[in-house]
């Protein structure tokens, strides 16, 4: 399990870097991810890497989105695969083709959560043939007062074991500062030996503040204020054999208030002041601006976080026009910085 360094963020030509390298955000009055800025498969994902070996999982095009750079808008996080399998099934991995990755809801009708789960995009966890882990950027809580800790979880009813050799298990924490103490949020385990974390419930019997979390849409809803001046860092661990033990992670959030945001960020804004027209386009479009901030830098990313193009802004310019005809019919990630802030556009050139 890779564990994500820890910088103070800079301002400026700093602040991309720092993102870039270090998956670092700062809280301000939120910070978190809906996975909307992703590019939302319909595809299942296959791992080119070895299921034998420890490894990082690579965005593959067109399939669930496993990694994610932080453009200056919603968290960043990376996904590895850890063996733990000996079966027949096991040896597989996610080399056989699985829904694992950032997903839009319509691509999930053929489960039954499809009818509790918010709209949107979500990660989408199932059959993994082994230790799944996902690494989200590191929240520094220092200077709140009143943390929360926020996400949208649903697990599809299935009996968790112990099979090949490894059980059936999710677990999710919050590593503090580094990981020098870990703050679990939920800890489920088949049975058997094997596990990184404590040997929790079943997911059978598992419940959170008395609901069951199994075919359950569960909130939670965790105070932090007892971590203020400390860093977290949330980290999801899913091992499972079968696509009908399936979860799906969504709205993650780390809020000063309970269900409340308080004051509004630079980055929010920003992002009202911005509009991108036409969108879908033909690579040319229009970059439409209302703010008082003069504007940077223009960046383009395609869907794996590979920086494409970058281009010096006019400054204040209302409507400043791009023509980009040259690249690839898919979706693309426009970063759009000022002095202070720095948010992303999605596009879709066809």
């Amino acid at each position: 399990m890779q564990t994500n360094k820890i910088l103070t963020m800079m301002k400026k030509n700093y602040y991309l870097l720092a993102i870039m390298l270090f998956g670092y955000s700062t809280i301000n009055a939120q910070v978190g991810t809906g996975f909307e800025e992703i590019y939302g498969a319909s595809i299942d994902y296959r791992d080119l890497g070895d299921p034998s070996v420890a490894h990082q999982l690579t965005n593959n095009m067109g399939q669930g989105v496993v990694n994610y750079t932080n453009l200056g808008g919603e968290l960043g996080f990376n996904s590895m695969f850890t063996p733990t399998r000996t079966g027949a099934g096991g040896v597989s991995g996610l080399t056989d083709g699985d829904t694992v990755g950032v997903y839009n809801s319509s691509t999930v009708v053929n489960s039954t959560d499809v009818s509790s789960w918010s709209t949107g995009n979500a990660y989408i966890i199932e059959d993994t043939d082994g230790m799944l882990t996902i690494t989200f950027d590191t929240v520094d809580l220092t200077g709140t007062t009143n943390p929360r800790f926020q996400m949208v979880l649903w697990v599809d009813s299935t009996t968790y074991e112990f099979t090949e050799n490894a059980n059936d298990r999710v677990y999710i924490r919050l590593d503090v500062d580094g990981g020098a103490t870990h703050l679990d949020v939920l800890d489920t385990d088949g049975g058997g030996s094997g596990g990184s974390g404590s040997s929790g419930a079943d997911m059978d019997s598992y419940q959170y503040f008395g609901n069951s979390v199994e075919y359950n849409l569960t909130n939670i809803n965790i105070n932090l204020s007892g971590y203020i001046g400390k860093t977290v860092q949330l980290v999801i661990e899913a091992d499972f054999n079968t696509t009908v033990e399936r979860v799906i992670i969504d709205d993650i959030l780390f809020t000063e208030g309970n269900n409340t945001v308080l004051g509004v960020s630079e980055n929010k804004i920003l992002e009202n002041q911005l509009r991108v027209y036409p969108n879908p386009n033909k690579g040319m479009f229009t970059l439409n601006y209302t703010g008082n901030t003069a504007l940077e830098q223009l960046s383009v990313f395609d869907i794996t976080g590979k920086l494409i193009k970058s281009k010096t802004l006019k400054g204040f310019d209302k409507n400043q026009m791009f023509d980009f005809t040259n690249l690839d019919k898919g979706m693309y990630f426009l970063k759009i910085q000022t002095e202070n802030s720095t948010i992303s556009k999605r596009i879709n050139i066809n």
